[in-house]
């Protein structure tokens, strides 16, 4: 079964996610490992969030309730500049509701585009918030959004700063792109399948090129098939991150320190860390 990008993956770890990041390890556990900068930098916390106000689940209800059954995109867009501030406030506990916001739009014809340009009216500093609305998008399980996800996919990345201490423009980015293709490998279409295998084959960032392929396993149930096809589409240097271990909420701590020494033995002095719960907090599989 498939990972909620919105309500387990996007809120809690994204909303606000993507990307398929850092990769603590299993806690209590014997291994030692490393972490490897493609799996950095981690995405924001939900408690790091600095959107101030309260989140008022009835001014959110009630924008998605004066729409009529078929609103055009301008109509949606008027929604969401009511709707959206307030999930931007939305903590956890808020989940379902948020949840009634994905289903309300996901059955309105412009709601793609709506979020569209949402999205594109966002200040690139805002990242968090870019967070949630390409989550929000992803949730939406449409096939028209693959346009949308792609354009944010493919967007010029900044320049490299390997001297960086901190966090860099670029890494943000990579970030926000990562969360795109989450969202893009959730749609599970033949066209949005053969977008996601583009991005793990051309892709300039590493980053956005593992959290490609480990959404498109993720989403293909992880297949021994899915990983047949990724070995061969891919490079031997980046076979390592087709079957990497994954520690997802409720999965048996032994049961992963068992998968990740298999995968240490496999690959040897390769980067030892797996890829995060933060991805698929929620997911079940």
């Amino acid at each position: 079964m498939k990972n909620q990008i919105l309500l387990g993956l996007s809120l809690t770890s994204l909303l606000l996610p993507a990307g398929l990041l850092a990769a603590p390890a299993p806690q209590g556990g014997p291994v030692a490992h490393t972490t490897p900068p493609l799996v950095s930098p981690e995405p924001p916390k939900w408690e790091d969030r600095r959107v101030k106000g309260v989140f008022e689940a009835s001014r959110m209800r009630q924008a998605m309730a004066n729409l009529p059954a078929a609103a055009s995109a301008d109509e949606v867009e008027v929604a969401l500049s009511e709707a959206l501030p307030q999930v931007y406030r939305a903590t956890k506990g808020d989940l379902p509701v948020i949840g009634e916001l994905v289903a309300g739009l996901r059955k309105q014809p412009g709601a793609v585009e709506a979020m569209a340009r949402q999205y594109r009216e966002l200040p690139a500093e805002a990242i968090e918030q870019r967070l949630v609305v390409l989550g929000i998008l992803g949730e939406m399980k449409r096939p028209d959004a693959v346009a949308q996800l792609r354009e944010v996919i493919w967007a010029p990345l900044p320049p490299a700063d390997s001297q960086a201490e901190l966090l860099t423009e670029r890494d943000f980015e990579e970030m926000v792109q990562a969360k795109a293709v989450q969202g893009l490998a959730y749609l599970e279409t033949p066209q949005a399948d053969a977008a996601v295998r583009e991005v793990i084959e051309r892709h300039e960032a590493l980053h956005v090129r593992v959290s490609a392929i480990d959404a498109y396993m993720w989403n293909h149930g992880d297949s021994p098939k899915t990983a047949a096809e990724l070995y061969r589409l891919l490079p031997a240097e980046m076979h390592l991150y087709v079957e990497r271990p994954r520690f997802h909420s409720g999965m048996d701590r032994q049961e992963f320190n068992r998968r990740l020494r298999a995968w240490q033995r496999k690959w040897g002095s390769r980067p030892e860390s797996p890829t995060s719960d933060l991805d698929h907090d929620g997911g079940v599989k």
